[in-house]
Parts: structure tokens; C-alpha cells; sequence
């Protein structure tokens, strides 16, 4: 299945410049030119709310997209508890994720 921002007007697809790190993906956006972090990707984040680094663009549903396949948010976290998620992904990431 494919996650949601696939769905959004702003993505673009696999891109040279991107960086597979620990908390990003080689899939890039208008927000992310160098790579989705792994929290919005995997549905983690809804990227509905602000999230640090996206230069004030959010996910868009794009024209014809039936649906996004992250459930809404109820309630927006601030950027201050974004960037904490993403200190602490940084200091400890799942042991999959981790670059060999």
C-alpha cells in the first residue's frame, strides 16, 4: 500500500539528491528535497500539522486521490514536540533502520 504522500500534490518521487539516513527516505516532496523524514512517511506524523524543516508547506490530497491513508490528526502537536521526536529518532532509531 502506498503511504499517503504519494496521495499529496507536492510529491515528487525518488530523486538524486536525496539521503537515506536514519530518519529520512529517498523519496522527496516539495517540503523534503532531500528526503521525506521517516515520521511522515510512515504515517507517524500527519503532515496536516506543522513539521520541522517544511518551509510552511503541508500534505495537499492531490487531484483524483480518493483518500489519504493516514488518519487525521485530532490534535496538532507543536513544531517544539516535532523536533523532540526527531532528537530522539536521531539518538535512537529502531535497530532496521540503522545504516550498516
Amino acid at each position: 500500500m502506498d503511504p499517503y504522500c504519494r496521495t499529496c500534490v507536492r510529491y515528487r518521487g525518488l530523486a538524486p539528491e536525496a539521503s537515506l539516513t536514519t530518519d529520512t527516505m529517498l523519496e522527496t516532496c516539495d517540503a523534503f528535497p532531500r528526503g521525506i523524514p521517516k515520521l511522515i512517511y510512515r504515517c507517524t506524523w500527519n503532515h496536516r500539522n506543522p513539521f520541522p524543516g517544511d518551509h510552511g508547506m503541508r500534505y495537499a490530497q492531490g487531484v483524483g486521490a480518493t483518500t489519504s491513508l493516514c488518519p487525521p490528526v485530532e490534535v496538532a502537536l507543536t513544531e517544539a514536540r516535532a523536533a523532540r521526536a526527531v532528537q530522539v529518532l536521531r539518538a535512537h532509531p529502531p535497530a532496521r533502520d540503522r545504516l550498516r
